[in-house]
């Protein structure tokens, strides 16, 4: 459980007296943390973030640091992966979201909300994201027809070819 309340026993996130302030019963199916900060993802496919936020990495719109866990979007999150400041998700229809800071090309945008990653010159790399991962400097997507896309940094191969690829 994200967090717990005695008074709550319904099987949605709730909201107290703020917004920042959480208790839910459903269970975590996913998680991921980044520098200082933690993101799940419930069984109803939302997903919720705590911690520092100094990059807008919570994607809650701010930079405010979070002592306990806030809804930042209803999903559903199927993948969510996080590096330093950045992180990416895919949701259910297979496109994929990024929030946080722009690390050396990887177009999160340094966006304080989550932001859809869309190639304007080239929709078909808009969906059909299955899985992801993220480093330091680059990130690394797979796509239902089985191919491998990068975004970032390649000085040494780590996209897998000699050059840097600044979007999908």
């Amino acid at each position: 459980n994200v967090a717990s309340s005695s008074e709550d026993s319904s099987e949605s996130p709730a909201t107290e007296t703020s917004d920042t302030t959480t208790t839910t019963t459903q269970q975590v199916v996913l998680v991921t943390a980044g520098e200082a900060s933690t993101f799940v993802v419930l069984g109803d496919g939302s997903l919720w973030a705590s911690g520092s936020n100094y990059s807008g990495q919570l994607g809650d719109g701010t930079t405010t640091d979070l002592s306990t866990f806030k809804k930042i979007d209803d999903g559903p999150v199927t993948n969510i992966e996080s590096y330093g400041s950045t992180t990416y998700f895919i949701k259910q229809d297979q496109t994929l979201w990024g929030m946080g800071s722009n690390i050396k090309g990887v177009p999160s945008t340094a966006t304080k909300i989550p932001t859809q990653i869309v190639n304007p010159n080239a929709p078909q790399y808009s969906t059909g994201y299955i899985g992801l991962a993220v480093g330091s400097n680059h990130a690394v997507f797979s796509k239902s027809d089985g191919k491998l896309y990068g975004l970032g940094d390649s000085t040494s191969g780590q996209l897998g070819f000699d050059e840097n690829m600044p979007s999908p």
